[in-house]
């Protein structure tokens, strides 16, 4: 029985990839990464989400000034 509300628990909520915190699914961001391997999804919970979305948005500016 208690595998079961424990189950009922994990199903909607996520551990973020960066505190390990748990979040609801319905709050959580999922993150997607085309890396050298191939299509990676990471979860994140808002706060992390929007540090991973600075992070990735210097990337590009970098990436697109280098190109010029």
């Amino acid at each position: 029985m208690i595998e079961q509300i424990k189950n009922l628990f994990t199903k909607s909520t996520v551990e973020c990839f960066y505190c390990f915190k748990t979040v609801d699914k319905k709050t959580a961001f999922s993150v997607k990464l085309n890396t050298a391997e191939g299509p990676h999804t990471i979860m994140a919970c808002p706060t992390c989400a929007n540090d991973v979305n600075d992070v990735l948005k210097a990337i590009e500016e970098v990436k697109n000034d280098s190109a010029n």
